[in-house]
């Protein structure tokens, strides 16, 4: 989860497609450089049911044209067929 997060501050677009499960990642991704990233805290990490399963809940913020804004996800990982744990999907949390 930190080295997504420390991705999406640095912009590394190819690194968060290569760290995003093969099953579910996108062909491509833009970001914004409008996005200024600066907080991160991680909630809870859990092993899910599976011994190659894990949750990350988190919270960041970012600024974007001068407003400050929020973002907490329950991020869900799994391990490819390499044994590296990929981003699978990830449900936000109001």
């Amino acid at each position: 989860m930190r080295s997504r997060y420390s991705a999406f501050v640095l912009g590394l677009e190819v690194y968060l497609l290569s760290s995003w499960h093969e099953e579910t990642r996108p062909e491509s991704l833009t970001l914004s450089p409008e996005q200024q990233w600066f907080y991160l805290k991680i909630i809870e990490a859990t092993q899910g049911e599976h011994c190659d399963e894990y949750y990350v809940t988190f919270e960041a913020r970012y600024r974007e044209n001068h407003q400050v804004y929020k973002m907490c996800e329950k991020s869900h990982f799994i391990k490819d067929s390499s044994g590296i744990l990929k981003y699978i999907d990830g449900q936000f949390i109001s």
